[in-house]
């Protein structure tokens, strides 16, 4: 063999090395580049599940209701955390193994985190129904002693009342009329304005075992036909009246009795002249109740 052709051979078996080496080379090649699209496609993948994830611990949360105000702070403050990692993976471009993992990790620690708040949150919740329902019952409890509490003040007033009103004296009979008076005292009932010269009541205060006992002041008030209260002119009109009621009354004449649960004759009586003729009312008073009343006609 020739000097030439046995060069021509060996260099024909380097190109063809080389063009072995080539095409391991552009197949590594190919076979990194399809490792790498592979990498990229799975952390795409394995981000959007991270993100859903996120996603659907952050609609969970946001579906919670407490009637706790501090447990619903709570709940916003880790809204607010979900919202900001949902949004760091969103606008993630390239990403490493290691942050993957880690957002990874992140996302089932939320997840576990939220399904510990809606248990909680329910816990709560269930809780404050209760005490709720106790609330309540006291408030119907509560009710019922105030209705009652009322009713028993009611009857304690109308038996206050009732006391009150069977305490009080009254008279069992009274007789008023006018009188011509001699100079022996002596006095003699008349029905002339003429000779009239005493208008005098006599009454009986009846018997009352509830009524206290002690000092009683009674009032005669005499009506003229006009309805003008008699009184003496020479007295001091501070000293004719008395209270009814929270009113001033002019009184004819009074009388301080000492009343002992008995029946009691009491007469009070006032002097004057110059009757005129007419129809006379008079009022009998004790304290500052009005008891009896009389009529009588001088002509």
């Amino acid at each position: 063999m020739s000097e030439p052709t046995s060069q021509k051979k060996k260099s024909n078996k380097g190109l063809i090395a080389i063009i072995i080496i080539l095409l391991l080379a552009v197949g590594g090649l190919g076979y990194m580049l399809m490792e790498k699209d592979k990498e990229v496609k799975d952390a795409s993948a394995e981000l959007e599940l991270i993100q859903s994830n996120l996603e659907q611990s952050l609609a969970d949360i946001r579906g919670l209701e407490s009637n706790n105000d501090s447990m619903d702070a709570y709940i916003v403050e880790r809204e607010a955390r979900l919202l900001s990692m949902i949004d760091s993976v969103s606008n993630a471009k390239e990403v490493s193994d290691r942050q993957l993992s880690r957002w990874r990790n992140e996302a089932v620690s939320k997840r576990k985190e939220v399904d510990r708040l809606t248990a909680v949150v329910d816990s709560v919740n269930k809780a404050y129904a209760k005490l709720e329902d106790v609330k309540d019952s006291l408030v119907v409890n509560l009710d019922a002693e105030r209705i009652r509490s009322e009713e028993l003040t009611n009857q304690a007033r109308e038996l206050q009342n009732e006391v009150e009103v069977g305490s009080q004296l009254q008279l069992t009979s009274i007789n008023a009329g006018a009188y011509k008076v001699y100079s022996s005292g002596e006095e003699d009932e008349t029905e002339r304005a003429r000779r009239a010269e005493r208008v005098k009541a006599c009454f009986t205060i009846g018997a009352n075992a509830i009524a206290e006992k002690g000092e009683r002041q009674v009032y005669m008030r005499v009506l003229t036909p006009e309805l003008k209260v008699v009184v003496n002119q020479n007295d001091s009109l501070a000293t004719n009246k008395f209270m009814v009621q929270g009113n001033e009354l002019f009184f004819t004449a009074s009388k301080s009795v000492w009343y002992e649960n008995t029946d009691q004759n009491v007469c009070l009586s006032y002097d004057k002249e110059d009757w005129v003729k007419g129809t006379y009312t008079v009022e009998i008073y004790i304290g500052d109740a009005k008891v009896q009343e009389a009529r009588f006609v001088l002509d």
